[in-house]
């Protein structure tokens, strides 16, 4: 039997989980529909991925092998590098459950979030509301997989982008949100460069553009997984979206992690 913990986040009640036996023999997946997971295996030693089953654009790959199975969404460019958000996926990976004949085990595993999210907001000067166009805004420097064994992004040759979702308000607020797996840089690599940045896009109606950028590098590593604190929430609130820069100056942002 497994009980999971949910903590703070949403509870999916389609879970599909996948067992890999210690002896090298195929593995033996369940799906099952409900709060308290029971399953009737062999004898043996096994490693166990669970996640929801309930995603819509999100392609698991390597399945067959539980160090190498991935999460990750499909590419929406022939280039391969603007790719989809991936829907929420949650889930955890248990290294070693043991089963003996004719004794139940119990394991009680918390669960995590295999994505993140990203929330940017600017507002819009009033004097400079009646000029624009249209806005829009990607998020560069980003990972298209997520290794479910391990819980982090996988590293990629060429960096993804996804676009993101735009909401102006009336009183000039520009809210950018995003679903990602992380940023694709490795934190344990010394020689990696890559950064994610946050590419807003403004066309104005006599037809010129300007283009603003902020590294959310940082800000994207340090939503802490483990506290299932997986948004962060960041004011980009001293940086004037009709002024093009190429990134952030020291005091013009503000980052903060949110529930």
């Amino acid at each position: 039997m497994i009980t999971a913990d949910w903590g703070n986040l949403p509870k999916c009640n389609d879970m599909r989980f996948i067992f890999y036996p210690d002896n090298g023999e195929r593995p033996i997946n369940y799906t099952i529909k409900s709060g308290i997971y029971t399953f009737n295996l062999p004898q043996g030693k096994y490693k166990v991925l669970f996640f929801n089953n309930d995603t819509k654009n999100i392609l698991f790959q390597n399945i067959d092998r539980y160090e190498f199975a991935t999460a990750s969404v499909m590419p929406v460019s022939k280039a391969g590098i603007t790719v989809n958000q991936p829907d929420m996926l949650y889930g955890t990976a248990i290294d070693e459950i043991i089963i003996e004949e004719g004794k139940s085990a119990e394991n009680k595993v918390k669960i995590y979030p295999y994505t993140k999210n990203i929330v940017a907001n600017i507002n819009i000067p009033e004097e400079e509301r009646p000029q624009v166009n249209t806005i829009t805004a990607q998020l560069k420097g980003i990972s298209s997989s997520v290794l479910l064994s391990a819980r982090r992004s996988v590293l990629e040759n060429i960096p993804a982008e996804t676009l993101m979702n735009t909401q102006v308000q009336l009183d000039g607020n520009l809210t950018m949100t995003c679903t990602t797996f992380g940023p694709a840089n490795d934190k344990s690599s010394s020689t990696s460069e890559v950064t994610s940045v946050i590419e807003i896009n403004t066309t104005y109606k006599n037809n010129t553009r300007k283009t603003i950028t902020a590294d959310v590098t940082t800000v994207l590593e340090n939503i802490r997984e483990e506290e299932n604190l997986n948004q962060a929430v960041i004011g980009l609130k001293d940086m004037g979206i009709y002024v093009a820069v190429s990134g952030w100056k020291p005091g013009t942002a503000s980052g903060s992690i949110n529930k």
